[in-house]
């Protein structure tokens, strides 16, 4: 049996004895494969050190046709999330995708960096009905050379507006200053509108309604609704009434549908001196 095994070469277990070379070879083989593997698949340093970069836009998504109207856009995130105090910063670029470019569209400023990641930037609507393309490419990058950057796109609905007026009057003695005027259609607000008036003064106050539906809607203005002129009545501060929007198929219907709708709504917000306490006479 003994013989029998060693012709055939040697026992069983024994070839690492026999060739300590190949055995060697073959080990260094796996190891570098593995290390290769681990390579390929790790993610850069400090990748995973950090949140993706994220951007938010906040704005209005319907606007009046030839309007400005103003975004405010946040990056966060990247590597600027995690740097030292000055040594990251976040840039945003804008840009806007259009059906048809006329009247004088566009965004200013398109593009912008800072420390803190928030930016305000002002859009001009063009002139025709249609939907656009808010496009806004934010970038986190730090004084090391690391950059990361994500891109937020939202959809704006240009649209010909119904005028919204008020006549607010100064009924009082005394001037008043930035008074709040609040417009709202089915219990939302729609825009405020602050207002000056000196004693017997009345001003005409106006604001776009861009999100509507046909049909019928309560239509409320209220003069200072939270309470903080005392000099305001808040007796006949509010004013309400109703407007039917229906289908019009043809632009010059628009047109006389808005004029309507703006003649029908004129309401008085009266603002009053508030009392003053009577003197006691001394004895």
């Amino acid at each position: 049996m003994n013989r029998e095994v060693v012709e055939m070469g040697r026992p069983r277990g024994t070839r690492w004895k026999r060739w300590p070379g190949k055995a060697l070879a073959v080990s260094l083989l796996l190891l570098m494969s593995v290390l290769a593997v681990w390579v390929i698949s790790s993610p850069p340093a400090g990748a995973a050190d950090y949140p993706d970069v994220s951007v938010l836009v906040s704005g209005p998504e319907y606007v009046a046709v030839n309007s400005t109207v103003q975004y405010k856009i946040t990056v966060a995130g990247g590597p600027a999330e995690v740097a030292d105090e000055g040594d990251g910063w976040w840039t945003y670029s804008a840009r806007v995708e259009y059906e048809n470019k006329t009247g004088n569209p566009g965004v200013e400023p398109m593009s912008g960096n800072s420390t803190g990641g928030v930016f305000t930037l002002n859009l001009t609507a063009p002139a025709t009905v249609q939907t656009i393309t808010l496009v806004v490419r934010g970038t986190s990058e730090t004084i090391g050379g690391l950059e990361e950057d994500g891109e937020k796109r939202l959809e704006i609905h240009i649209v010909k507006p119904v005028v919204l007026s008020a006549t607010v009057k100064n009924t009082g003695s005394i001037r008043m200053e930035d008074v709040p005027v609040v417009f709202y259609v089915d219990g939302e607000e729609v825009d405020t509108v602050r207002v000056s008036l000196d004693p017997g003064e009345e001003k005409v106050v106006s604001v776009n309604w861009t999100k509507y539906d046909k049909g019928k809607h309560n239509i409320q203005v209220v003069v200072d609704p939270e309470g903080r002129f005392p000099d305001v009545s808040l007796e006949d501060n509010t004013a309400v009434s109703h407007v039917n929007v229906g289908e019009f198929h043809n632009w010059l219907n628009w047109v006389y549908a808005l004029i309507l709708i703006t003649m029908a709504f004129l309401v008085y917000g009266k603002v009053r001196e508030a009392k003053r306490p009577k003197r006691t006479k001394k004895w």
